[in-house]
């Protein structure tokens, strides 16, 4: 069978898209507050964007003029600022019924630890969100309420970063917010951004309760996150003279189970 140069080129760009996979943000890590954060709040470059056009112009590639003859419409220089956790139809009077893009800018230095990983943490963006790290996209998230991350180790660079991230408060006819609801619709980073810094392995996420029907056995799991198979794990509880030992699975999950 015989194909024109045409057909194997539509051919190639339909595997593409085919197989072409959307990158989402990680579930976050628990316990924040107790951890080495930095952070990112205060105030941040925004560009509005009510045509929609900063997807085909690239605004995170954050592009500038090199000639006189250079035409960059977009860009954070002398933009406007918005302040982080907040919303941004109550920060500007014009925004006051905004629905549509906003993008968001925020630069930070960083000098690394070659035994430390590294996460860029949102607490809520309402309600979409794509984030940018150094002009290369992070992953994408939707939901307001909700925390997510995105681990950086491997695409930080020692000196400054720039976080762009486009906000998106559209409503959606089959989503959330509906077109039928009369809420105010507000958008923007509503939420803490910090930079959480954690060791090679560290604790992900736990549950323990009591056991259903007892006051005394005590059920639950620990997830470690990292790269380093099987590890021991100690839990301690010191009013309860409590000192419980056990082992991870390769996947980093321990079963808890003591009385």
């Amino acid at each position: 069978m015989k194909y024109s140069a045409g057909r194997l080129i539509a051919f190639s760009l339909y595997i593409s898209l085919l197989f072409q996979v959307h990158v989402y943000a990680q579930s976050a890590m628990i316990n924040v507050d107790s951890r080495k954060t930095i952070s990112l709040d205060g105030d941040w470059q925004v560009i509005i964007d009510p045509a929609g056009a900063g997807d085909w112009r690239r605004i995170w590639e954050e592009k500038k003029p090199v000639k006189k003859t250079d035409f960059v419409e977009y860009g954070f220089t002398d933009a406007s600022r918005l302040r982080v956790p907040g919303d941004f139809n109550t920060q500007m009077p014009e925004l006051t019924y905004t629905e549509g893009t906003v993008w968001y800018k925020k630069t930070f230095t960083f000098s690394g630890h070659p035994d430390k990983r590294l996460f860029l943490y949102f607490g809520a963006v309402n309600y979409l969100a794509d984030v940018y790290l150094n002009g290369k996209k992070l992953g994408s998230h939707e939901g307001g309420f909700t925390p997510f991350q995105f681990e950086i180790t491997q695409l930080v660079r020692a000196g400054e970063n720039a976080i762009v991230v486009k906000v998106n408060n559209q409503r959606l006819k089959n989503g959330l917010p509906g077109l039928g609801f009369d809420w105010f619709n507000y958008g923007g980073i509503t939420r803490s951004v910090q930079l959480i810094e954690t060791p090679n392995s560290f604790i992900e996420d736990y549950f323990i309760q009591l056991k259903k029907h007892s006051d005394s056995d005590v059920l639950g799991w620990i997830k470690i996150n990292g790269n380093h198979g099987s590890q021991n794990i100690r839990v301690q509880i010191p009013e309860l003279k409590v000192n419980y030992s056990t082992r991870t699975a390769d996947d980093g999950l321990a079963a808890i189970n003591f009385h």
